[in-house]
């Protein structure tokens, strides 16, 4: 997971990390509301912004608290890719379940 992370967006500031993930299956407003729920529930989150246009989350939290690796299990539990293999492509039309 390591060389994963050098392809996200992060900035650290204390305790807080920032990093912006892609996140895949998204398709309308209800999708990035069940993304932004899945993460803001778990322990640790302090903030999520979820883009359906550029079809990502930016998540500020305490890797003390939780990791990138639960909140890839939040966010495929609702029904949605988090994080991609280097290489994959990001295809909105890929649908694992979620809203619609």
């Amino acid at each position: 997971m390591e060389n994963e992370k050098q392809n996200y967006n992060r900035s650290q500031s204390g305790n807080v990390v920032e990093e912006t993930f892609p996140v895949q299956g998204m398709t309308c407003g209800g999708c990035a509301n069940g993304v932004q729920r899945s993460l803001t529930k778990l322990e640790g989150v302090k903030s999520v912004e979820v883009s359906l246009a550029d079809a990502s989350a930016r998540v500020a939290y305490d890797p003390g608290a939780v990791s990138p690796e639960q909140m890839q299990q939040a966010v495929e539990n609702a029904g949605f890719r988090f994080g991609k293999s280097e290489g994959e492509e990001s295809d909105k039309s890929e649908r694992s379940g979620g809203c619609c």
